[in-house]
């Protein structure tokens, strides 16, 4: 999907795209959002694919890969740090995990670890030591795509 809304982006062709998500037909520049200060409550009830830079490093513990978003979603006033994370053992389970698990190394390992992330989901609020962040859960590797560099047009590049 995210290479189609890119091809469709670039060729012009986005409002005229539309995808057929169970049983509905859905517009394809609907089921993707900035992550540029987006207030929650603005957003969908729904899961779409939310896109942005991202930092990507490994967790304390090193069991998993952090995708700490640059900007953040918005609850009202109070910004929320929005991340994702990638489970070692996700990486595993994954039949293609080669070329993922293979991104997520090399960028983690630079010296400024970003990458333009793609993330299917939807945001769900959690509180740690009285913070509260913005967080995507991901059940595989396929609601997920890493570029290292933004494959969308400049003004999307934010």
């Amino acid at each position: 999907m995210v290479s189609r809304y890119i091809r469709y982006r670039s060729d012009n062709t986005l409002e005229f795209r539309r995808i057929n998500i169970a049983g509905q037909d859905v517009a394809y520049d609907s089921i993707f959002k900035c992550i540029w200060e987006q207030d929650l409550n603005d957003l969908p009830d729904h899961p779409v694919i939310y896109y942005g830079w991202a930092y990507i490093d490994r967790t304390r513990k090193n069991d998993a890969y952090r995708i700490k978003f640059k900007k953040c979603l918005m609850r009202g006033a109070e910004s929320l740090t929005t991340s994702s994370f990638v489970s070692d053992k996700l990486v595993e389970r994954y039949k293609l995990k080669n070329l993922m698990a293979t991104r997520l190394s090399k960028i983690s390992q630079e010296s400024k670890p970003t990458a333009f992330v793609f993330v299917y989901g939807q945001p769900k609020v959690r509180t740690s030591n009285g913070t509260s962040y913005a967080n995507f859960e991901l059940q595989n590797l396929d609601m997920i795509d890493v570029n290292y560099d933004c494959p969308l047009p400049s003004k999307y590049d934010k």
